[in-house]
Formats: C-alpha cells, sequence, structure tokens
C-alpha cells in the first residue's frame, strides 16, 4: 500500500506517484498527510481536454468478490453512494467533530455529485482504513485519488 511521506514535497510529485500513467494539467487540491490519529490524503487532479473517455488508469485487482474490494472501474452514479462512501465522504465534505475533517475545498462536493451522478468512473478498493477512492470524470476534466485512514 502507499502511504504519503514526508520526502514527496508537491501534490504534483504525489500525483505522479498515484497515477503514472494519466495525463494531467495541474494538481488543483492535494493534502499528502494528515493530522491526528485518522485521516485521509488526497490529490485532484485537472485533466487536459479531449481525454479518454474511460479511465487509462491501472488499479489494483483485489478480491474480486465485492465492488467494495475488486477495484474495478465502475460507471457512475454508484447505488446506495452513502453506504458505498461511508466515512470516506467526511473526508470529501468535512466533519466538524474530526480534527482532520475540513473536507476538500471548494472540491469535495463536485467529487460527491460526481460520484452520484452519470458521466464518470469510479474505484474503490480495500477495506477499513486504507481503502482508496478513485474517480475518472472526463466530461468535468476531474481525476481524484482518497486514501481513508493515511
Amino acid at each position: 500500500m502507499l502511504v504519503a511521506s514526508c520526502t514527496r514535497e508537491t501534490g504534483a510529485e504525489f500525483a505522479r506517484t498515484l497515477f503514472p500513467e494519466l495525463e494531467f494539467e495541474r494538481v488543483l487540491a492535494a493534502k499528502l498527510r494528515h493530522k491526528g490519529g485518522h485521516g485521509c490524503t488526497y490529490v485532484v487532479l485537472r485533466l487536459p481536454q479531449d481525454v479518454e473517455t474511460e479511465p487509462p488508469v491501472v488499479v489494483p485487482q483485489w478480491a474480486a468478490h465485492s465492488f467494495e474490494q475488486e477495484g474495478a472501474w465502475r460507471p457512475t452514479p454508484v447505488v446506495e453512494s452513502r453506504k458505498v462512501l461511508g466515512p470516506r465522504q467526511s473526508c470529501l465534505v468535512g466533519d466538524p467533530y474530526n480534527l482532520d475533517g475540513a473536507g476538500i475545498d471548494g472540491y469535495g462536493q463536485d467529487i460527491l455529485d460526481l460520484i452520484t451522478s452519470r458521466g464518470a468512473w469510479v474505484s474503490i478498493h480495500g477495506r477499513g482504513e486504507g481503502q482508496v477512492l478513485m474517480l475518472y470524470a472526463p466530461d468535468a476534466r476531474l481525476a481524484f485519488h482518497l486514501r481513508y485512514g493515511d
């Protein structure tokens, strides 16, 4: 598993580690490490115009018995997104009771909206702490990687 480390100084370096084969214009938001006992690390990327309609990003193929573990790309909307996202939702939009729960300023609600509407791709792999949520939204020109519990 990849964990954000002190050696990655910039969001661009972090993004390149997470998305080695993905072309992107710039990093819109990144959090390379969290504060406190629980939190999230993430990177939000602006994709170039005219990107592939399906994600070119390879994700780990974990146990193939559930969406939450297999890591396959699925088209949005995600059915029962609250159940699927669980505590990761507070990583997106914030949680005032969590020291690390500021959310993704300016992008969290947009990402949540993309997950619950048509036109994007989402992948979730792992379980509990360390679970990864990835989004590829060509029409919105966004790609996103969130690791819960880093």
